[in-house]
């Protein structure tokens, strides 16, 4: 992989494409084998992507679109979802790959990305699709065609970053630290300037704004309920001030260091690597616009308003660093067979773990995983038990997230779920609708006293109909000695099946 030896365009363009494929058929067919249930942010997704909501209470819905078209591939199955999530991560590995080739030479270029390899966001997290996963295409889309629209002066490119941009948000408003840096490149930066007096940008801001619209109407009509959900998840009104302005924001990018410290750990089985930049002026400065800037908003946000940043939220933040680090750093009679080796090692430890986890915890810690819930087992109960008595495919299940949500996702008919039977929650359902249609309510009975509570949420009060059934006992989706789950259920017939109707 020297600067000479590996220049020629066609061995480095084997090798990327190679180590792409290998990376997305692995974390395709490794969750599929070991996980007989879908993880928590997939089920949770599901249950809003069947709603076709421009919003929910969470999230902008991108995410949980993408999610319930990849149900249609193969009902039933898990491995499209898995499929959905390394798709993700390959092509934001080929967006950066596309970028640095336009940056680079082709050898620091097909480097760039097999040091990406290094990033624990691009491994060992992506079997769970979410936004967070989501943002790893979109962010480095936007940004290849952000460049390209610049250095090319394409007016398609524009076009394309506006789009990409617009679904970073419709993704997680989290993009906006990428859009932010992007904007003051724009007009801070002499050459990026002179795109004003083109058609360009226009073009770029008029399709975000047509992407954008809906959800932009959705927040105002529902009370901007996704920014209010993310500044209270990320709110920490009870601890004192250093933690709040200044551990927080060590503790965020502390834990960035360490998701990406095997990209060291690569670069430095290369060889020992010295400074030697290799871009230079506007080029440099776009470097440091993506790779650099949208950590330091973070950070300084977080300290500015004493905000409690989660770890996995900082996923796209280290996606173009591996490139910024090779525009900083070459290294000398590089070693390619070590680097093989431990580029190979890397590679297989992730997956090795993250299976040895998912396979031997339980018998570790007497406790199951959310991958061992046995969903697709009490979905099948409660669909069965529902048919049985009212004659009709299920349409409404009632629950959390998780225990509803695994019905949603795993019932032949795929009711929709009714999170804790909250209008705010859910709203696309509604008491009239589950007084005409239905519903089947589950929970999980976790101790002697809420075996006593009865029906949750408040159902008795509301509905009429509402229908004891026997509580489900479920084993864990394990060979471990886990101890079982108990679920209640109870059943509120349609509104033509109600004696009291």
């Amino acid at each position: 992989m020297s600067e000479q030896g590996s220049d020629s365009p066609a061995l480095p363009q084997v090798i990327v494409l190679a180590a792409i494929l290998l990376h997305a058929c692995v974390w395709t067919f490794v969750p599929s084998l070991v996980n007989p249930n879908l993880p928590l942010d997939v089920i949770e997704g599901l249950a809003w992507g069947h709603a076709w909501q421009l919003g929910y209470d969470k999230h902008p819905p991108l995410s949980a679109w993408l999610l319930e078209l990849a149900s249609w591939v193969k009902p039933g199955s898990d491995w499209p979802f898995y499929l959905s999530s390394a798709l993700c991560v390959a092509i934001a590995f080929w967006a950066v790959w596309r970028l640095a080739r336009d940056l680079l030479s082709p050898a620091r270029a097909g480097l760039a990305v097999l040091l990406m390899q290094g990033v624990y966001y691009h491994n060992f997290t992506i079997p769970e699709f979410n936004p967070n996963v989501l943002q790893l295409p979109l962010w480095a889309l936007s940004v290849l065609f952000f460049w390209r629209a610049l250095s090319r002066g394409s007016l398609v490119a524009w076009g394309l970053f506006g789009l990409f941009g617009a679904l970073g948000l419709l993704t997680k408003y989290f993009t906006a630290f990428l859009i932010l840096p992007l904007g003051l490149y724009l007009l801070l930066e002499p050459q990026a300037r002179q795109a004003w007096r083109t058609r360009g940008p226009y073009i770029a801001m008029g399709v975000a704004l047509t992407v954008l619209m809906p959800h932009l109407v959705w927040l105002a009509f529902n009370e901007f309920q996704t920014i209010t959900y993310a500044l209270g998840r990320s709110s920490a009104l009870s601890d004192s001030a250093w933690v709040k302005h200044l551990r927080y924001p060590l503790q965020f990018v502390l834990a960035q260091v360490l998701a990406g410290i095997a990209v060291a750990v690569l670069l430095f089985s290369l060889g020992r690597p010295t400074w030697s930049r290799s871009v230079e002026g506007p080029q440099f400065r776009f470097l440091f616009a993506v790779a650099i800037v949208p950590l330091l908003l973070v950070v300084a946000v977080s300290a500015g308003l004493g905000l409690r940043l989660r770890s996995m939220w900082g996923a796209p933040l280290l996606i173009f660093m591996p490139l910024f680090v090779l525009a900083l750093f070459r290294v000398e009679a590089p070693n390619v067979r070590r680097f093989a080796v431990a580029w190979f090692a890397v590679f297989l430890l992730a997956p090795a773990l993250y299976a040895g986890l998912a396979l031997f915890q339980p018998y570790a810690t007497d406790e199951g995983k959310r991958v061992h819930f046995p969903g697709r087992t009490l979905a099948q109960h409660v669909e069965a038990d529902w048919r049985l008595r009212y004659a009709r495919p299920l349409r409404i299940a009632i629950g959390s997230e998780w225990i509803a949500g695994n019905i949603g996702a795993y019932a032949s008919s795929r009711p929709q779920v009714f999170i804790d039977g909250d209008v705010s929650r859910s709203a696309w359902l509604d008491d009239a609708r589950v007084r005409s249609e239905g519903a089947a309510v589950v929970w999980e009975i976790e101790d002697a006293d809420q075996a006593q509570s009865g029906i949750p949420f408040g159902l008795a009060a509301r509905f009429d109909c509402v229908v004891p059934a026997p509580a489900i006992t479920l084993d864990w989706e394990t060979g471990a000695k886990v101890p079982p789950l108990r679920f209640g259920l109870a059943y509120i017939a349609p509104e033509d099946q109600c004696p009291q109707g």
